[in-house]
């Protein structure tokens, strides 16, 4: 058995002046919006994610390795959004143009689906 594979638009790994410009372009254009947030190894890098969740006003998908689902309060994080996926009623909306996924990669598998059945437009990492 072979499993699917899922390609994106537009994937961009390292961050230089051209594809800065760009991606400032494609949030600043988002309508709906995803930030997922893998494993995040310092108190720094939480500050800055929450400095960025604060500016783009997306709902949040916080792993629980990001330190960020259980500490830090804030009103665009999701808690407890892998029991959310499981309902077909919550996926319908949640489906984004594009999605912003800073740090490790998330350990939800029902997340990882919902990403790939949306097909964003863009998924930037």
């Amino acid at each position: 058995m072979q499993c699917a594979k899922t390609d994106y638009k537009k994937t961009f790994r390292n961050l230089n002046a051209e594809s800065s410009v760009e991606t400032a372009r494609v949030l600043n254009n988002t309508r709906n919006g995803l930030l997922v947030i893998g494993r995040l190894r310092t108190d720094r890098e939480r500050d800055a994610v929450c400095s960025l969740i604060d500016k783009l006003k997306w709902p949040v998908f916080a792993d629980i390795l990001s330190g960020l689902s259980m500490g830090k309060q804030n009103n665009y994080i999701i808690p407890h959004y892998d029991r959310l996926l499981k309902f077909e009623f919550f996926n319908i909306p949640a489906k984004p143009d594009v999605v912003l996924h800073i740090g490790g990669a998330p350990v939800s598998k029902r997340l990882m689906r919902l990403i790939e059945e949306s097909s964003p437009e863009h998924y930037l990492s």
